[in-house]
């Protein structure tokens, strides 16, 4: 029943999408087709372009004097030796010179002084003669009858 609606000749009818490609595509090379590898455009982009290609010099007041490069560049040299040192081990902790360091315990010892002294008279908790006795307005304040309840009653 169903072999009537069949063709006998199926070849015939079907499509060659299962197929192989007899010859594999060839790209359009000839007409310039970039994926395909053609003809490369002349056009370039903006974000291609070198930039910053010019160096641009000191001029003027610019311009280092040799004698302060010069010392510039010694204490540099001084101090990355002094690093490679400390580094290798020869050198342990930086020292401090002992006249700096007295000098600088006595002035800590008389800004501590000061400094306490400062905080004490700031934080004194006596009343001074000419201090106003704030505490004790707001307690008068506080017992005061509110007005408009006065002769009420």
């Amino acid at each position: 029943s169903l072999d009537v609606l069949r063709p006998k000749n199926r070849s015939k009818y079907m499509t060659t999408a299962h197929r192989p490609t007899w010859k594999a595509a060839v790209g359009s090379s000839e007409g310039g087709n970039w994926d395909s590898g053609g003809q490369i455009s002349t056009m370039r982009s903006s974000k291609d372009a070198a930039a910053h290609t010019k160096l641009k010099y000191r001029t003027g007041g610019q311009i280092v004097d040799k004698d302060k490069r010069r010392i510039v560049e010694e204490s540099l040299r001084k101090l990355e030796e002094a690093e490679k040192e400390r580094k290798k081990g020869k050198v342990g902790m930086r020292s401090v010179d002992e006249s700096d360091d007295k000098a600088s315990e006595i002035k800590m010892l008389e800004m501590g002084t000061d400094t306490v002294k400062g905080l004490g008279s700031k934080y004194d908790d006596e009343d001074s003669a000419d201090d106003d006795d704030d505490d004790d307005d707001l307690v008068d304040i506080l017992q005061e009858e509110p007005p408009g309840e006065e002769g009420e009653g």
